[in-house]
């Protein structure tokens, strides 16, 4: 096998040459392969065999089955040859690419820009067609060709920077499909780039520019468009895109007279029509302000809410620093405790005797809790009388209502004296509070004792059995000794004597000594049983304290819940006659100015009023038409209306607005549709022109 390589000037190129074939390889890993006509497996068989000594394969750059015939000696030149070319035509390739890029930006940007000026004036030409599917169409456009613009720019800069002969192929499909794209969006682009020129270029009206020839003869079809194609005032039902102004004659102020004129008249000049729609535009500009005041009063609704919050987080701070310093207090409290509880273990006795001085000093606080529970069930029968009175009172100011001062004042000493009552259920709370943290002392005293009595009664039980292990010890030695004794009876009497008076007197010592421990024990336990007793009667008492204070609870809650429910019913009341005042009064006003603008407009002869009467039921009957709704035909009730076309029904009728508009049809899609709270205000006016026909009548028959 041979090697050869050649260097140019971006890449270096290897053949390698065999008996089988060669093969050349870049450093980008392209390689084209050459093989003799023995290697049938490298062609179908479908194909012909050609009688060629060698034939080329390009497996990266195209497909396998495609190949080109040339001698051995010429295919190194050859493909050097190709190389360099490919290398100097990939650069100019590369900026060609970059210049087409940056002068299409350059023209969907201006066709961005002036998308609005565009969508109107495709408008005008396309009577038609709503501005929402031209809007829609736009889009569409833009999308397709921005997608196909990247798919295309990037095959191209991609192959040619890469030196893929694979994507270049590829790029080449994709320009023949771009082209007709590009023809498909200029014809609906053919308005888009003379308006954005003008717009630039500050331009009012079409007329004062002049374009080339392609830019006149649009210029010209549009006018003839124009001429054609605008609206009179009598083909309003042809076009569903603009407001109806034979449905709305009461609203636009229009009558059957200005409506036969209209069908008489020329067609419109442009600035005449441009001159309506700016009217019904500012309309709806107006409506729009209403409701931007709606949302702004909205906002600062929220902005009330959001400072109340804000309000009501500082107030829970301050309530959490509040607990954090209740805690340190409670922690203060459990070391003083503490401290209590170790100073008690020092002291015994008298610390029982500060027992029962606290214990009596207790007895004393229930003495004073029983008499304040006395006084508040006096207090309690005291408001249940008030109560009654009051709700005799309330009876009798159902009948007279001048009195309602002096219920209120009573109501008032009633609360005062709820609240008094209040603060003073809280102190016996409080002292309750203070009684059970007293006890709970107490317990943990009794604990301690019991603790203290039972390690007193392991220590004697324990120096009880080490004597009496002593004694079996000292039995044991005398009977060894009696034993020496009968061994050595004349040397060791003596000795026994004295050892049974030193028993004798130890076991003197015991007996005392278990005397002494037993009259301890005796008084330990009679104390223990007196504590137990006192204990007892504590908590009996502070239960029955404890049930007081719910029951005389529940008698408040009770009672402030009945004075509350007379004071609702009581401002209910006032405020029903407050009302029905207020109407007596506004009625009775418009009375008067009934009867005045009666008195003032009597006519001299009765014919004027009833001509006056004819023509107001006319045009009652006009306005009930023009209200009616458009699906049920009646008179409208809960208006909705319907944008762009304005058209109104009632809420009941949701089949005529639902999907589609009943009268436009499929063609108009429904934008927004809204409640017309304004149409609910016209219609109340019709019910009082109503209301003074039918007056008019009644005055007119009694006359």
């Amino acid at each position: 096998m041979e090697k050869s390589e050649r260097r140019l000037s971006e890449a270096t190129i290897t053949t390698l040459r065999s008996s089988r074939g060669a093969v050349m390889v870049n450093e980008n890993g392209s390689y084209v392969y050459v093989c003799l006509l023995k290697n049938e497996s490298m062609i179908g068989s479908s194909q012909k065999i050609v009688q060629e000594p060698q034939q080329i394969m390009l497996p990266m750059f195209g497909d396998n089955e495609l190949a080109f015939y040339i001698n051995p000696q010429d295919l190194p030149d050859l493909v050097d040859e190709v190389l360099d070319t490919y290398l100097t035509h990939s650069r100019a390739f590369l900026v060609f690419m970059l210049g087409q890029m940056m002068v299409e930006i350059i023209f969907d940007s201006l066709i961005w820009l002036n998308q609005s000026r565009i969508e109107k004036l495709l408008a005008m030409i396309y009577n038609q067609v709503p501005l929402v599917d031209i809007h829609s169409i736009m889009i569409l456009c833009s999308c397709i060709n921005i997608l196909f613009q990247c798919i295309y720019y990037t095959s191209g800069i991609h192959g040619a920077w890469f030196k893929s002969y694979k994507i270049l192929n590829l790029f080449s499909n994709f320009s023949i499909f771009g082209m007709f794209l590009q023809i498909f969006l200029s014809y609906s682009y053919y308005v888009c780039f003379p308006s954005s020129i003008m717009h630039l270029f500050q331009i009012s009206e079409p007329s004062d520019f002049k374009f080339d020839s392609i830019a006149s003869l649009i210029y010209d079809q549009y006018l003839m468009r124009q001429q054609q194609q605008l609206p009179r005032l009598s083909e309003d039902e042809q076009f569903p895109g603009r407001l109806h102004t034979q449905s709305r004659k009461l609203k636009f102020g229009t009558t059957e007279n200005f409506n036969k004129k209209s069908k008489k008249q020329s067609p419109m000049a442009e600035s005449q029509f441009i001159k309506q729609i700016d009217t019904k535009l500012e309309q709806y500009n107006k409506d729009i302000e209403l409701r931007n005041d709606m949302i702004v009063t909205i906002e600062k609704g929220f902005e009330s809410v959001r400072q109340e919050l804000i309000k009501e987080k500082l107030l829970n701070e301050e309530k959490t620093k509040q607990l954090q310093e209740l805690g340190q207090q409670y922690q203060s409290a459990q070391s003083k405790l503490k401290s209590i509880h170790e100073s008690n273990k020092n002291t015994g006795q008298q610390g029982i005797d500060k027992d029962k001085d606290k214990i009596q000093q207790l007895e004393t606080v229930q003495k004073a809790i029983l008499a304040k529970e006395h006084q508040l069930n006096q207090t309690i029968d005291t408001l249940n009388t008030q109560l009654n009175d009051i709700t005799h009172k309330i009876k009798i100011k159902e009948e007279m209502p001048d009195d309602s001062k002096k219920l209120k004042d009573l109501i008032r000493k009633s609360e005062e004296k709820k609240y008094k009552s209040q603060a003073i259920m809280d102190e016996l709370k409080k002292n309750l509070e203070s009684i059970q943290a007293e006890k709970l002392l107490i317990k943990n005293q009794m604990d301690q004792y019991k603790k203290e009595y039972l390690a007193k009664e392991e220590c004697l039980s324990s120096e009880f059995n080490n004597t009496q292990n002593k004694v079996k010890e000292l039995q044991k030695e005398r009977n060894q000794l009696q034993e020496q004794v009968k061994k050595q009876p004349i040397n060791t009497q003596d000795q026994n004597n004295k050892l049974q008076e030193a028993v004798n007197q130890f076991k003197q010592q015991l007996t005392e000594q278990n005397k002494l421990k037993d009259k301890e024990i005796h008084q330990w336990n009679g104390n223990l049983d007196i504590q137990i007793k006192n204990f007892d009667q504590l908590t009996h008492q502070i239960e029955e304290y404890k049930l007081k204070i719910e029951t005389s609870t529940k008698n408040l809650n009770e009672k402030t819940i009945s004075v509350e429910q007379l004071n609702k019913a009581i401002g209910e009341q006032e405020k029903t006659l407050k009302d029905q005042q207020t109407e007596i009064k506004l009625l009775s006003q418009k009375i008067d100015e009934f009867n005045k603008k009666l008195g003032d407009s009597k006519p001299k002869n009765m014919s004027q009023v009833i001509e006056t009467i004819v023509i107001l039921e006319k045009t009652h009957k006009e306005i009930q038409k023009g209200l009616a709704c458009t699906f049920c035909n009646k008179f409208i009730k809960q208006p909705v209306t319907i944008i762009p076309c304005g058209h109104s029904y009632c809420f009941e009728c949701k089949k005529g607005y639902q999907k589609e508009c009943c009268k436009c049809g499929p063609k108009l899609k429904i934008e927004a549709m809204y409640r017309n709270e304004l149409l609910d205000d016209i219609i109340q006016m019709v019910k009082l022109v109503e209301q003074s026909i039918l007056n008019m009548k009644q005055i007119t028959q009694n006359q």
